[in-house]
């Protein structure tokens, strides 16, 4: 029995092959090969190709499927709008599942799914239309990515497989590259503990009528098994392998917050640790769950075909990129956990100072490749506001022995090389937008942390959890080393919120928010603070 042979044997036994997630070059650390992920899928060496590169089995095509239960339970969803120098266009996403929690209750059969756009909500006006196939080895999701669509625009879009018809979704394209904007508003969120309460938070962003676009920061599911002490027990047991993730995704997904926010504006998304398991750093535990885990997130985000771990030879989870709202903003959104490696070590002959350490090794933040995307990005970028979007705290907090931010402050020569070229090459108005603590904070940033009269280079906004919770301990403490911090603006320890910002040529101007209590879903949600960073000075001011 061959090596693809051997892996396809392995797979119809339920068992997930060994591999690792994408990673740099350097440091041999390898990507999943194209014999690696059809192995992953069961899927034959006869597969067949389709958009993006993905292949799926070539088994016998449904056009005209019958289902005992509605199909489209866990909604439809937009993501990725960009606008290619040509046309615009933008991910739209649904899965088939009509018994979602228990492996979506499909046949094992790959399905055609219709999929129209239109300029109006009443579908009179429809401006694109196709189909799809929704594989059987994809959970039967589906990842749309149209182009031709007129820029700064919203469309309405839905689904159709034999004859159901799913929920109407709304998305908004992209402005064209270097266009003149007068203004942009858009939101981002984090940590969405199924467990821990209800999503008012989602409610609430979907009720934002004028986004241009929603970012979540990661952690949108929790890898934990049901609690039967907390607000809302779990169904879906803790996901170790493919089949547990897609269930766990499924519940999440069935909540009616998250689906209307998913469904009224477009998402740019970005994991964390929760979406493989607690302080995943790029060394699993078990490659076997981290590989499941990637895949389960890609089958139901609306990410763009080629960002998933597809089969083309040496092509990968790749998480990382950059999105431009004309000549007013420029997103680059940062994949901090794939390429992480472990901080210095405390015993080590420099004792652990990461403002000292070697860096081949303390640069494993984002890894070489990727910090090196970042400051070309950054260096070539024309726009008004450049925002990095980023799963853990990259300010420096000194909190004593007792407390650990897990953050940027473990690898202080990654964060000090941005810092310094932050400062050496005054790129427009650097912002970093950030998730994972579970509080809310605001702080300059500054060129060189270790020297208290380091000139601020940007500012970096913090929101807190959706649902996840901080813990008192960490809230005492964290308050407890506030004087130690001149550089931190703004602290509160309360979970439950979101943070929208309004952008003009002149103004950021940023509204935190937070829930009454996530344990009611219909919780009003109100702005508690509110800052401004103008144009050309760096930092914000509270107003």
């Amino acid at each position: 029995m061959d090596k693809l042979q051997r892996l396809m044997s392995q797979q119809r036994s339920r068992r997930i092959t060994r591999l690792r997630l994408a990673r740099p070059r350097r440091g041999g650390r390898r990507r999943m090969s194209r014999r690696a992920f059809l192995a992953l899928g069961g899927v034959s060496a006869a597969g067949l190709v389709l958009g993006g590169g993905l292949v799926y089995s070539r088994n016998r095509l449904l056009t005209s499927p019958t289902f005992s239960e509605y199909p489209f339970t866990l909604g439809v969803a937009s993501g990725e709008p960009v606008h290619d120098g040509y046309s615009a266009r933008v991910v739209l996403w649904t899965r088939l599942a009509p018994d979602p929690l228990n492996g979506g209750g499909m046949p094992p059969n790959d399905v055609e799914v219709r999929w129209e756009i239109s300029s109006d909500e009443s579908f009179s006006n429809i401006v694109q239309s196709g189909a799809e196939i929704a594989p059987a080895q994809g959970v039967h999701s589906v990842h749309v990515a149209p182009y031709g669509l007129e820029p700064v625009r919203y469309y309405w879009y839905r689904f159709k497989a034999g004859d159901e018809i799913s929920p109407v979704g709304r998305t908004k394209t992209a402005p064209e590259t270097g266009a003149s904007l007068s203004s942009m508003s858009f939101a981002f969120a984090s940590c969405s503990d199924f467990q821990e309460g209800y999503f008012p938070v989602y409610r609430a962003i979907a009720e934002e009528e004028d986004l241009d676009v929603v970012f979540h920061l990661g952690d949108f599911i929790y890898e934990y098994g049901p609690d039967p002490e907390s607000t809302r027990v779990a169904e879906t047991p803790a996901p170790t392998d493919l089949d547990t993730y897609r269930n766990t995704y499924a519940e999440y997904l069935l909540d009616p917050d998250l689906q209307a926010a998913r469904a009224v504006h477009p998402w740019e998304v970005i994991p964390d640790d929760h979406e493989v398991y607690n302080n995943f750093e790029g060394a699993p535990e078990d490659e076997d769950q981290v590989v499941a885990a990637a895949l389960a997130y890609w089958e139901h985000m609306p990410l763009r075909p080629s960002a998933s771990p597809h089969a083309a030879e040496g092509a990968n989870l790749l998480l990382y990129r950059d999105i431009n709202y004309g000549d007013l903003a420029q997103f680059n959104m940062l994949d901090t956990r794939q390429y992480r490696g472990e901080p210095p070590d405390p015993e080590s002959d420099n004792g652990g100072d990461v403002d000292t350490a070697d860096p081949e090794i303390a640069n494993d933040m984002v890894g070489k490749e990727q910090e090196t995307w970042l400051l070309d990005r950054l260096a070539s970028s024309g726009a008004r506001w450049n925002v990095i979007g980023n799963q853990i705290g990259m300010f420096d907090y000194q909190v004593g022995e007792d407390v650990n931010m897990m953050g940027w402050d473990d690898h202080g020569y990654a964060r000090d090389c941005i810092m310094r070229y932050l400062d050496d090459f005054r790129p427009s108005n650097p912002v970093i937008i950030t998730g994972d603590l579970h509080c809310s904070w605001v702080s300059d940033l500054k060129a060189y942390y270790p020297d208290e009269n380091s000139v601020t280079v940007g500012t970096e906004f913090i929101g807190t959890s959706i649902t996840s919770g901080l813990g008192e301990s960490y809230a005492e403490k964290y308050k407890a080393h506030l004087e130690q911090n001149p550089h931190v603006r703004f602290f509160d320890e309360r979970t439950g919120g979101y943070v929208r910002v309004d952008l003009t040529p002149q103004e950021w101007h940023t509204e935190m928010k937070l829930v009454d209590t996530i344990k009611d879903p219909a919780s009003p949600v109100r702005t508690f603070a509110s800052f401004v960073a103008e144009d050309g000075q760096p930092g914000a001011k509270q107003v």
